[in-house]
C-alpha cells in the first residue's frame, strides 16, 4: 500500500521486531507526503511479553529512529527473545524477562558493535544538496507541449483534465505532467516527472541544440560518472540557475562572450563535489551490507555453539571433555580451536555479550537429536560459515580499501 497521501498512521498488534514497525511506516514516510507531519500511534496489549520490553527499554533508544543504525543488531534479536519468553511458562518468564533486559540493556549501553555512523551519512545527504529543480512539473509541460521538437507528439485528454495523449511508438498514451491528476488516476494515465523511463526517452530523442559560436550562454555537459548538463552565462561566466535566467538569456545576448574556460573551471568543480558525496553514500551502502553479513554471522556463531553444548550434554563417561557445557560467551570463542572458517568468524562478527541461550528455539528443536544428526548439522553450519566468512571479510576488505574513482572529467562545451 502506498500511503503517503494520509496523515496519521495507528499501529497494532505490534510485531517482536522494531524492524517491522519501520517497514509499516514507511509507508506513509514516503515521497509524495503531503502533510508536514505524520503522526504514529503504537499500541500495545498491556501486560503482554512485547509490552513489557519495549516498556523497559524505552528509556534506552528511540525505537524507531534507530532500526538502520548502530543499534539494528540488537533490535534484530529482539523478536527472538520475545518468542523465547513467549514459550516459558509464567512462572519463569518473570525471571527470565529480567536477565534478558538486562542483557539487552548492556549491549544497548555498549553499543559494542560495528556501525554506519549516521552523523557521516546524514553530512552526506547534504552534500548532495537540492534546491528547487529549476525546471518544475510546469515548465517541463510547456516545454514539452509547445517546443516545435515535441509538441506534435501531444494533445489534450478528451475526458481526464490536466492530461494527454501522447503518441509514441505507434501507441496513444494518456500521460500528464500533474501529480494530482495522477494521483487521481494511478491506473488510467502515466506521470511523466523526473524519474519516469517514459520522459528519459522523450529527452533523448531530442536531437542536441545547434550552436553558435557568438552567442552568450555556455553548455557543458558530462556523462563520465553521471549525466550532467551546466549552463553558465556572462564574462564572468556564473551558473544559470532557472529556466526563466536561460530563457532571457538566450533570447537577449550580449556582447560580452563567456569565457569557457572559466565556466568548465566551475563545471569540473561541481561534477568533482557530486562524484565525491555520491562515493561517501556508495561506502555507507557498503556498511549497511557489512553490517547486515556481520549479523548473519553472530547468529552462525550461536547456532555452532548450540550443537556443540547439545553435543557435550551427550557425552559419554569415557569420552573426552572437548565440548563446552555452559551457555556463556566461551562457548562462542571455543569454536576457534577448529580453524577456518570458524577462527575467521568469530573474529571477524564476535562481540562482547555474543552467547548462546539455553532456551533458543533453536537448541530447544535439537537438543534430543542424534549425535549422528548433530554433527551432521555442525558439518552444515561449517559450509554455511565458510562462505559467510569469505562474504563478510571481502566486504571489511572493500571498506578499508575503497574504490578509487577516475577523477578527470570529459567534458563537452556549446557556445549556444
Amino acid at each position: 500500500l502506498n500511503l503517503q497521501t494520509c496523515g496519521v498512521l495507528i499501529n497494532y498488534d505490534m510485531p517482536w521486531n522494531p524492524m517491522r514497525v519501520e517497514q509499516r511506516i514507511g509507508r506513509i514516510d514516503r515521497i509524495g507526503q503531503q502533510f508536514d507531519q505524520v503522526w504514529i500511534t503504537n499500541y500495545f496489549y498491556r501486560d503482554t511479553i512485547e509490552d513489557a520490553i519495549y516498556q523497559r527499554l524505552k528509556d534506552r533508544i528511540d525505537w524507531f529512529e534507530v532500526v538502520v543504525g548502530d543499534l539494528q543488531p540488537i533490535l534484530a534479536e529482539v523478536g527472538e527473545v520475545t518468542r523465547r519468553l513467549a514459550m516459558l511458562p509464567p512462572t519463569e518468564r518473570e525471571a527470565q524477562l529480567e536477565r534478558e533486559i538486562a542483557e539487552l540493556r548492556t549491549r544497548l549501553d555498549n553499543r559494542a558493535v560495528e556501525s554506519l555512523n549516521l552523523d557521516e551519512f546524514a553530512q552526506a545527504k547534504d552534500d548532495l544538496r537540492a534546491s528547487t529543480s529549476p525546471v518544475s512539473l510546469t515548465d517541463l509541460e510547456n516545454l514539452f507541449t509547445t517546443s516545435q521538437a515535441t509538441a506534435h507528439l501531444f494533445q489534450r485528454h478528451p475526458e481526464i483534465p490536466d492530461s494527454y495523449l501522447l503518441k509514441w511508438n505507434d501507441e496513444t498514451l494518456p500521460v500528464t505532467f500533474s501529480a494530482k491528476c495522477f494521483d487521481a488516476h494511478p491506473e488510467t494515465v502515466r506521470f511523466l516527472s523526473y524519474g519516469s523511463p517514459l520522459l528519459d526517452e522523450l529527452l533523448h530523442s531530442i536531437p542536441a541544440p545547434d550552436t553558435d559560436a557568438n552567442g552568450d550562454v555556455i553548455r557543458l555537459q558530462s556523462d563520465r560518472d553521471f549525466d550532467l548538463r551546466g549552463w553558465y552565462a556572462g564574462a564572468a561566466p556564473a551558473a544559470i540557475e532557472t529556466l526563466g535566467d536561460l530563457r532571457a538569456r538566450i533570447r537577449v545576448p550580449t556582447d560580452a562572450a563567456g569565457d569557457p574556460a572559466r565556466a568548465r573551471d566551475l563545471f569540473v568543480s561541481e561534477t568533482k563535489r557530486l562524484r565525491d558525496a555520491q562515493q561517501t553514500i556508495v561506502q555507507q551502502r557498503h556498511s549497511a551490507a557489512h553490517l547486515a553479513e556481520r549479523v548473519k554471522a553472530q547468529r552462525l556463531l550461536v547456532k555452532a555453539a548450540l550443537v556443540e553444548i547439545a553435543l557435550g550434554h551427550q557425552r559419554t563417561l569415557f569420552e573426552a571433555d572437548v565440548y563446552p557445557a555452559s551457555f556463556s560467551e566461551q562457548a562462542v570463542t571455543g569454536l576457534q580451536r577448529h580453524g577456518a572458517p570458524w577462527r575467521t568468524l568469530v573474529h571477524l562478527a564476535f562481540e562482547t555479550g555474543l552467547r548462546p541461550q539455553e532456551d533458543d528455539t533453536f537448541y530447544l528443536q535439537i537438543k534430543s537429536d542424534s549425535r549422528e544428526s548433530l554433527q551432521a548439522r555442525f558439518a552444515q553450519l561449517t559450509n554455511e560459515a565458510r562462505q559467510t566468512a569469505a562474504r563478510l571479510n571481502a566486504m571489511r576488505t572493500a571498506l578499508q580499501e575503497p574504490e578509487m574513482r577516475q577523477t578527470e572529467t570529459q567534458v563537452e562545451t556549446y557556445r549556444i
